[in-house]
């Protein structure tokens, strides 16, 4: 995490919901686990799964752990997920540990560009009308390269 964000942090973890909400969400784990497990499969609904793969990815580790293989563990099923769609991919944050919105923003809006970008023209009914490419005069153009798979002008 950049130095300059830290503080910005440290004032969220100082706000007294911020322990309520690791507290229920500590609580919630094993039933998160239970929804995700029953998941299924989303048929080809666009899924982007973007893994962090810094090299402290999950600061204050206990030392108990083993970080190799938890790091195995933890890219195993960040891979399971992308089984989770047909019309998956995934996005290795490699400057990033746990905190991806904080390390690599960037990262985060490119993916959600691109599946987005990716999606609108393949799956229009996908979206809400007021995500469909101008019909009047604009142009929509679209590409093999996943990183340029599509520029639209927005309604």
């Amino acid at each position: 995490m950049p130095a300059d964000m830290r503080p910005l942090l440290h004032v969220g973890w100082m706000q007294s919901r911020y322990f309520k909400t690791m507290a229920d969400e500590g609580a919630a784990l094993e039933e998160t686990g239970a929804q995700t497990a029953r998941t299924g499969s989303l048929g080809d609904l666009p899924l982007t799964v973007v893994t962090a793969t810094g090299p402290i990815w999950w600061p204050g580790t206990p030392p108990t752990i083993d970080p190799a293989a938890f790091r195995t563990m933890w890219l195993a099923r960040q891979a399971d997920l992308t089984k989770l769609s047909a019309n998956s991919r995934q996005v290795f944050a490699d400057r990033s540990s746990h905190f991806m919105n904080f390390d690599q923003p960037e990262l985060i809006v490119k993916a959600i560009r691109q599946m987005i970008a990716a999606n609108i023209i393949e799956s229009p009914s996908l979206y809400p009308s007021a995500f469909s490419p101008r019909r009047a005069g604009q142009k929509v153009r679209s590409s093999s390269n996943p990183s340029t798979s599509a520029v639209a002008a927005w309604a």
